[in-house]
């Protein structure tokens, strides 16, 4: 039973880490595009 406990964490960890890189990403992305987001074609 703790291994699943771990492996739960641990996908947990990973998930947050990366959710977190992507919106980094795109706040960084929209700070240098803003005129992208005003005109609608922004794609994510």
């Amino acid at each position: 039973m703790v291994q699943a406990i771990d492996l739960v964490l641990a996908l947990l960890a990973t998930l947050t880490v990366t959710l977190t890189m992507i919106a980094e990403k795109d706040v960084y992305w929209l700070e240098r595009n803003p005129e992208r987001l005003l005109d609608g074609n922004f794609k994510g």
